[in-house]
């Protein structure tokens, strides 16, 4: 047990005290010096226009050491507007930085580092150096390449949209496609998440994962952000946003408007636009390349049955004049013969020739009709069938059309949302579905999903039905 105090007894006050310590870490640093910190929490008043950060070391994601940072609000304006002259972005959490404080002590507030500026180029080359490590990392894991290796789809129409509802790049994006509406139809889902901030690489790594779930439903996604500087692109630079798309199961293509170098996200996905608008083209552009196809083969397919047409009808002429030059030359070599078997048979059978004389001459005549409507039948049918052939093809063309509808109205009938509409709902727990009420207990936490909402209830009681027979 501690000895009481005697009177006799020396003691300091605690203002005392403090003026001693302000004393000690005035000649201890008695000039201002340059740190290398990480903005915890930046701690921005608007009314008053101060910062109050949270400056911390972090060692295997392990806070070390943490201090107080003061900046007033006439050193924010400055160094803010000249850090975001830089970098393109403001001053942010999880930043870091490099700063020139003055370490000091208030006898009320205790120790501050009062900051007078921060290096922004120190910033942008540690971002550059997240960002290589990132790169060597997937290339070692063997991933860096697998998304790029993936098949977009000829006519990507269900798209997965990563984007803010707010987003000016996303309204550029949609824009682009509603011009084409009536003539493609393309169908986009909205994930909405954040898009930069300590926030961006979990809200966007948990909507590739809630696509992953349905990835049966959609041809490619989409990752949607408007123009912006290095540090607001940091955070798909992070080796986790990265690597889920790198491997990701469907083809990614973003459109993530920025003027500088790729970030990593961009280089793994597989097909990169510069803006949103130019990845809505891109979509646009394979459409119109199909259609240019289909049209070419159109015009080719009817190209080809007339000269077809023309071909057989050419033929069909030259076997006409090939049969009369036949029958001509057939008279001629017989011509003689014909001449003196027919004065034979005069000579012999003149009697019979008189009285088959009508017969002969009916004969002849009936020969000659016969053989003249021949011709003629035949050629009507080859210049009706080039008409029938065409006539075939454009019912078939129209039957693929027909089918394509019919499978879109399918997709569209079996989307879930359209299900939820139709009077259905999704019970979940813990964030998966319920198949079963074997997998709950009393007092369990469930979530019902409507098409407008859901609701939050707790498991009261539980009922199992006799398994049918």
């Amino acid at each position: 047990m501690d000895m009481p105090i005697s009177p006799e007894q020396t003691y300091l006050s605690l203002y005392e005290l403090s003026l001693r310590i302000k004393n000690t870490v005035q000649q201890a640093f008695p000039e201002r010096v340059w740190i290398k910190a990480e903005i915890h929490k930046l701690n921005y008043y608007p009314h008053s226009g101060h910062c109050y950060p949270d400056l911390v070391e972090k060692r295997d994601d392990r806070i070390v050491a943490e201090m107080r940072g003061l900046l007033w609000n006439s050193h924010y304006r400055r160094i803010n507007t000249a850090f975001q002259r830089l970098t393109g972005e403001p001053l942010r959490d999880g930043l870091k930085v490099l700063c020139l404080v003055e370490v000091t002590f208030d006898p009320r507030r205790g120790f501050a580092l009062m900051i007078y500026d921060i290096d922004p180029r120190f910033t942008l080359g540690d971002l550059e150096r997240e960002k290589q490590q990132t790169i060597e990392r997937l290339k070692q894991e063997g991933c860096f390449d697998s998304n790029r290796q993936l098949q977009l789809p000829l006519l990507p129409k269900r798209i997965a949209v990563i984007s803010a509802l707010t987003s000016r790049g996303y309204a550029d994006f949609m824009n682009v496609l509603h011009q084409h509406e009536r003539q493609y139809p393309i169908i986009c889902k909205l994930f909405p998440a954040w898009l930069q901030g300590e926030k961006a690489v979990a809200s966007i790594i948990a909507q590739l994962r809630h696509i992953k779930q349905y990835r049966n439903v959609f041809d490619v996604v989409a990752i949607i952000r408007g123009g912006g500087g290095e540090t607001g692109l940091s955070a798909f630079n992070e080796y986790l946003l990265a690597r889920e798309v790198a491997t990701f199961p469907l083809p990614v293509v973003t459109g993530i408007g920025h003027a500088t170098n790729q970030t990593v996200t961009e280089m793994v996905a597989c097909v990169n636009c510069i803006t949103p608008t130019k990845l809505a083209e891109f979509l646009i552009e394979r459409f119109d390349a199909f259609a240019d196809t289909l049209q070419q083969a159109e015009e080719t397919i009817i190209r080809f049955a007339r000269t077809c047409m023309q071909t057989h009808q050419q033929q069909l002429q030259q076997a006409a004049r090939q049969l009369k030059s036949y029958a001509s030359y057939y008279f001629r070599q017989h011509h003689q013969r014909i001449d003196y078997e027919q004065k034979t048979l005069d000579r012999i059978c003149m009697h019979s020739i008189q009285q088959h004389k009508a017969e002969t001459y009916m004969l002849v005549r009936l020969l000659a009709k016969e053989s003249k409507r021949l011709l003629q039948q035949h050629q009507q049918a080859m210049l009706q069938w080039p008409i029938a052939f065409e006539k075939n093809i454009r019912n078939l063309i129209s039957h693929f059309h027909q089918q394509i509808d019919i499978q879109e109205k399918q997709v569209h009938w079996f989307d879930p949302v359209q299900i939820l509409k139709r009077g259905f709902s999704m019970t979940l727990h813990e964030g998966k579905p319920v198949k079963s009420v074997t997998t709950l207990k009393a007092d369990d936490q469930i979530v019902t999903r409507f098409a407008d909402g859901e609701v939050e209830s707790s498991v009261e009681k539980i009922r199992y039905f006799p398994a049918s027979s």
